[in-house]
């Protein structure tokens, strides 16, 4: 794992080492007010790192059976928690303040989960799965229950999910193998719109932002480009942004940039 200074463009200390294969997944957290990553790997762990010191923080986390494919970052009643998802067909969430699991694994129905993402409803902590079977499903943590399934209808894996709150109700945005981006209201189950179209094959990753109080999503997919969608018009604004080679990795950071992961690169656009 590598940390990059934006404002430079330079990597910040020394590269991140420890696991004993690739890293598929990370995500960032604060921990007793200091600047953290938990990353998944195919070594079967998710492990923790201090971003100040560039060192490991504790044992790595462990009790997969298989590859940690995806991580995502949430807060429970104010303390750090991490969510971890594997081939093995489980979600597993972390104390990271403990260093260990709570609970036991969240079955998943055989699903092969692609992506997380956080989210409260009705203030109770709550994680957007969506899969290989093309499912968007819901669990809520404390109680490790599933609250919300629905079956898209979509062409193909669903590769990436988003779970932002729009007009006060949860959503899910999500982008998968049928070159769509798909918006979902989880209180009602239902399709928001007609998906939002324009990327030519695979949609590999997806974010989502607030700017001047209106909700945006920002989509990379297999054919190097990467585009901004108003949630509430539902269509997209400006021209895309093109890339020359896939877009597997998208966020949004400080004063609406957007960090773009394409071929062994990493851009940012303003």
């Amino acid at each position: 794992m590598r940390v990059w200074d934006l404002t430079s463009g330079r990597q910040a200390g020394e590269s991140l080492t420890g696991h004993t294969s690739a890293v598929w997944s990370v995500a960032t957290t604060m921990i007793d007010g200091q600047p953290h990553a938990v990353s998944g790997s195919p070594d079967q762990t998710a492990r923790v790192w201090n971003l100040t010191t560039g060192q490991q923080a504790g044992e790595p986390l462990t009790g997969h059976e298989d590859v940690v494919e995806v991580v995502a970052a949430i807060a429970i009643d104010g303390h750090p928690h991490a969510i971890t998802s594997g081939a093995d067909y489980t979600i597993r969430v972390w104390d990271l303040t403990l260093g260990r699991q709570v609970g036991g694994p969240v079955d998943v129905y055989g699903d092969w989960v692609q992506s997380v993402a956080p989210v409260m409803i009705d203030g109770h902590p709550h994680v957007v799965a969506v899969s290989d079977k093309g499912m968007v499903r819901v669990w809520e943590l404390n109680t490790g229950e599933q609250v919300v399934a629905l079956a898209t209808g979509t062409t193909g894996w669903l590769r990436s999910v988003a779970a932002p709150v729009i007009d006060g109700r949860p959503h899910a945005v999500t982008g998968g193998d049928d070159g769509s981006v798909r918006v979902w209201d989880l209180t009602s189950g239902e399709q928001v719109s007609e998906p939002l179209t324009g990327h030519a094959g695979r949609v590999w990753s997806v974010a989502t932002t607030v700017i001047d109080g209106r909700p945006y999503a920002v989509s990379g997919g297999n054919d190097g480009t990467v585009r901004v969608w108003n949630l509430v018009t539902g269509k997209q604004v400006g021209r895309e942004s093109v890339f020359p080679s896939p877009v597997r990795a998208v966020a949004v950071a400080a004063e609406g940039h957007i960090v773009v992961g394409f071929g062994h690169e990493v851009g940012i656009l303003q």
